[in-house]
């Protein structure tokens, strides 16, 4: 498949009509490629084919640099072509492996954030739309928005659509895109219901991050701030400003994520006058995997729970001479004087 005009065009989730589904000019149904789609041998692909012929043609485009592409499907091509088992100069090949995905991992990664902001543009300007289409609906028509959009749009658009009207209610929200859907949600609901022409901006500005849409930007660097900056408010919101900000960067950069949980972890530590910070030393380390903190009241819990199980189990032994017969009389004499010391105790507490 070789028309490049038809991969240009920039694919949306819309259904094409069987005249715009039919196949273009120099395209068949048969791959002419190694990467194509036998077309044959799929039932019914007029719906997707704009989509697919889109991302079969693509030969850089995209990606903003045709040369690098060219480059990298070439060395793919030479690597298959080879038998690495019997290479004979096997650094050559991996300096080189390196070399070029360094170029392309880097020109990936920022053609891929830039789309993601550029599609989220244009969703926030769909949340404008719908906005002002909620206001005609419920004050004009006096009709219910939800049963009026279920009636006039796909019922699975809704649950998106109110995220990028949430987004376009705040003034001037466009402007940072660039941080995509699920980063501004989470700004958002930290500054809550902030006044102001740019509340997001204020944001940005009280954490120290740094932003121009104008000059060239690290977009991995911008999220990463972004993140650490919203970590921080979320602590800071349950009353635990000590976190050090170089363990609040640590726990982003290594993935872990302040959930309800954890941040109720940390809490019941600082209540429980435990040492917080070696609590969250822990979580850096062990990648968010710490146990939970045990309370008297849980530990309690915890302790009946497992005697009941011991009961259940001692009942089945006593019914079962072959599974008595497995039981080691030293563990049972030493469970009996753990009972016995922990009995003298609530005795001795009771009074």
């Amino acid at each position: 498949m070789s028309n490049q005009e038809y991969s240009e065009d920039i694919v949306t989730d819309i259904e094409q009509t069987e005249e715009e589904a039919s196949l273009p000019e120099d395209v068949t149904e048969a791959p002419q490629d190694p990467e194509h789609m036998d077309l044959t041998k799929v039932s019914d692909y007029g719906k997707w084919v704009r989509a697919y012929i889109s991302v079969s043609d693509d030969d850089g485009h995209l990606l903003g640099n045709r040369e690098l592409e060219k480059e990298v499907k070439k060395l793919c091509n030479d690597l298959s072509e080879m038998d690495l088992y019997l290479e004979e100069d096997p650094e050559l090949w991996i300096n080189r492996i390196k070399e070029v995905a360094l170029r392309y991992v880097a020109e990936i990664n920022f053609r891929e954030n830039t789309s993601i902001g550029t599609f989220t543009k244009y969703r926030i300007r769909m949340g404008m739309l719908f906005n002002a289409q909620k206001i005609l609906v419920k004050e004009k028509l006096r009709k219910n928005w939800i049963v009026w959009f279920a009636e006039n749009y796909d019922k699975s658009l809704l649950r998106s659509a109110q995220d990028y009207m949430r987004i376009a209610e705040i003034p001037n929200a466009i402007r940072y895109a660039v941080f995509g859907k699920e980063r501004l949600l989470q700004i958002l609901r930290q500054i809550g219901e902030s006044d102001g022409e740019d509340p997001i901006e204020g944001f940005l500005k009280e954490h120290g991050i740094e932003f121009n849409s104008y000059a060239e930007t690290d977009y991995q660097e911008l999220k990463v701030a972004t993140d650490i900056a919203i970590t921080r408010q979320k602590l800071n919101n349950e009353g635990l400003e000590e976190v050090a900000d170089d363990k609040v960067a640590a726990l982003v950069r290594n993935g872990i994520e302040l959930t309800t949980l954890r941040l109720g972890q940390m809490k019941l530590v600082k209540e429980t006058e435990g040492n917080l910070p070696a609590h969250v030393q822990r979580l850096i380390e062990t990648g968010g995997k710490v146990e939970p903190i045990q309370t008297p009241e849980t530990k309690a819990k915890s302790f009946k729970k497992t005697v009941d199980r011991f009961l259940d189990q001692a009942s089945t032994a006593l019914d079962d001479d072959q599974y008595l017969g497995e039981f080691d009389i030293v563990l049972c004499r030493l469970l009996m004087e753990k009972i016995q010391r922990l009995e003298q105790k609530l005795t001795s507490t009771a009074n």
